[in-house]
């Protein structure tokens, strides 16, 4: 595999173009180095995983941006275990979701997977053809759900680069679940005295 270096330095984000099998550096190739641009495709890419993910019945806990790295973001996922695992087909589609957010909105290369997102895919199994399967039936979902992915990332902008998931929630369109109320706790005196009363 060779490496490819646009910059000066280690490239602090990079991608694997299936076609080449290159790494390359995504600052100079897709956002052509501005830091706007830069950001708001990282906040589009973390948004297609996090809505992709809510979707397919997982929840998302939180969204970031890094503060200093415009082209570095987490989405955090708790997976339901179904059968008493993980179903490696969502956390596929959910781990191609960024990519191919980026892809529709941005019309970014298709040959061009991020690194990270890529050994995800291929740890749970999946060969390099079936990265293509999985990354069509992304496509589908970020075509489907393209208006919220939009709204959680302008959400995740204006926020500062972090969404809660009641933020994140309130992005998508959707009311957080109600909370329980806690139990009224009561003192070992204000128990005595109750039943002092009801003498």
């Amino acid at each position: 595999m060779r490496i490819i270096s646009l910059t000066k330095g280690k490239p602090k984000w990079l991608g694997v173009d299936m076609k080449n099998g290159w790494i390359v550096d995504k600052n100079k190739d897709l956002c052509r180095n501005t830091q706007a641009k830069t950001r708001h495709s990282t906040a589009v890419h973390e948004a297609g995983h996090a809505v992709v993910a809510e979707r397919l019945g997982e929840s998302v806990n939180w969204v970031r941006l890094h503060k200093t790295d415009a082209v570095r973001g987490e989405t955090s996922v708790s997976y339901l275990k179904r059968k008493g695992q993980i179903d490696p087909v969502v956390r596929a589609v959910i781990a191609m979701a960024g990519h191919e957010a980026e892809r529709v909105i941005y019309q970014r290369p298709a040959t061009l997977l991020p690194l990270q997102d890529r050994q995800t895919v291929l740890a749970l199994g999946c060969s390099e053809g079936t990265l293509n399967v999985v990354g069509h039936v992304s496509r589908q979902y970020v075509r489907r759900y393209q208006k919220e992915i939009r709204r959680v990332a302008r959400a995740l902008l204006r926020a500062g680069g972090r969404l809660s998931r009641t933020q994140f929630l309130a992005a998508l369109g959707e009311a957080p679940a109600p909370r329980r109320p806690r139990p009224r706790r009561v003192e070992k005196d204000q128990l005595k005295l109750r039943f002092d009363d009801d003498k």
